[in-house]
């Protein structure tokens, strides 16, 4: 009887010292450290009150390995529509990208949010279930990315420095765009579509170098659009999507339990912004 309770308590304690052991090589794993580059601190709420907590908090909440650094696509100073290319030579190691900039550079990205697509956040959280995993894919397959989740800003929107009540009264106007796949919608109406950086679009229409800008309610009112775009067309044409993207080289550097719960944190932040852009919409 002594010779079976010595065996029991052997094993017990083999067993605790296995799982002292793994919960050791957690704790003493090499850190992770991950470049990370958001929105520009001048789309608004979304990226101050959602976005950049995130990412700083990211390594407390999830109690992995990680050494985040995060800053904004203005603190950078660097062009959006060279995301991919940074991600891929390994410049940066997570981005917040930017589908509508990065269109030219993959044109998967645009097919997810075509204007007229998306015009409302139902149709556009199908859209995106059905197609987030070609682009995952193909970010995979193109630059060793992979897709961790596709978030929106809300309703893209035009803002003018004229009335404007319907398409039609774009006729002869410059339109700004984030994007040349948004050019042909403009084109339509008549205007002239002039790609400008975000950052850059509060200068330009100030100065009268467009007359209206697309983006989303909540960006435009926190970078002062407003304040010479003193008009609104309140018709969304695209859901402003975007998405979190990181190197597959970093990725793996986590264990298959660390990348699940990497990818949940993700995921449950991604359902809070979409609830938050509606929120802000509404």
């Amino acid at each position: 009887m002594n010779s079976r309770r010595q065996k029991l308590l052997k094993r017990a304690l083999i067993a605790l010292s296995l799982a002292i052991t793994l919960c050791m090589a957690w704790v003493t794993l090499d850190r992770v450290s991950i470049n990370v580059v958001g929105q520009p601190s001048t789309t608004g709420v979304i990226q101050s009150q959602m976005e950049r907590p995130f990412f700083e908090s990211l390594a407390a909440s999830t109690g992995l390995p990680l050494d985040v650094h995060y800053r904004t696509l203005d603190e950078v100073g660097f062009k959006d529509t060279y995301q991919l290319a940074m991600l891929k030579d390994g410049t940066l190691d997570l981005v917040s990208l930017r589908f509508l900039q990065n269109a030219a550079a993959e044109p998967t990205l645009q097919g997810i949010d075509l204007p007229g697509l998306n015009t409302d956040f139902e149709t556009g959280r199908a859209v995106v279930e059905a197609y987030a995993p070609v682009i995952d894919r193909r970010l995979q397959q193109r630059y060793g990315v992979k897709l961790l989740g596709i978030w929106t800003f809300g309703p893209q929107v035009l803002f003018c420095r004229k009335p404007v009540k319907a398409l039609a009264d774009l006729a002869g106007l410059r339109v700004r765009v984030g994007g040349a796949a948004f050019s042909p919608v403009i084109e339509a109406a008549g205007a002239t579509p002039v790609v400008v950086p975000f950052d850059d679009v509060r200068d330009a229409l100030k100065s009268g170098m467009v007359d209206c800008a697309v983006t989303s309610s909540s960006s435009a009112n926190f970078a002062g659009w407003p304040e010479y775009a003193t008009h609104n067309l309140s018709l969304a044409m695209q859901l402003g999507l975007n998405g979190y993207a990181i190197r597959l080289s970093v990725w793996n550097q986590l264990s298959s339990l660390q990348q699940q719960t990497l990818q949940d944190a993700f995921t449950k932040h991604i359902d809070a912004v979409w609830d938050y852009a509606r929120e802000l919409h509404d």
